[in-house]
């Protein structure tokens, strides 16, 4: 799996060997860092998007991963309830 932070100042990027992603994190959370965190393999895609050490929006192509699917799934909010945010 591929690995890749821009943030808003500079680009880095690199294998998940290089940078496992449970130290990557939270040193970006610490630092307080603005950017995105791209991670893929040759069939999934996960974005990050961080403003200034936090998680503002996350996207993915695996379904399972969304979070629609995942407060569907766990029965988090009633249907009428999701169509709001869908």
């Amino acid at each position: 799996m591929e690995l890749f932070f821009r943030p808003a100042h500079a680009a880095m990027n690199g294998q998940l060997s290089d940078h496992p992603v449970a130290e990557l994190i939270p040193e970006i959370l610490e630092k307080r860092l603005s950017g995105s965190l791209r991670l893929q393999n040759e069939q999934s895609q996960i974005v990050l998007y961080l403003e200034n050490g936090r998680i503002v929006y996350a996207a993915s192509n695996v379904r399972s991963l969304r979070l629609v699917e995942y407060v569907k799934k766990r029965d988090l909010l009633k249907e009428d309830e999701l169509k709001k945010y869908n």
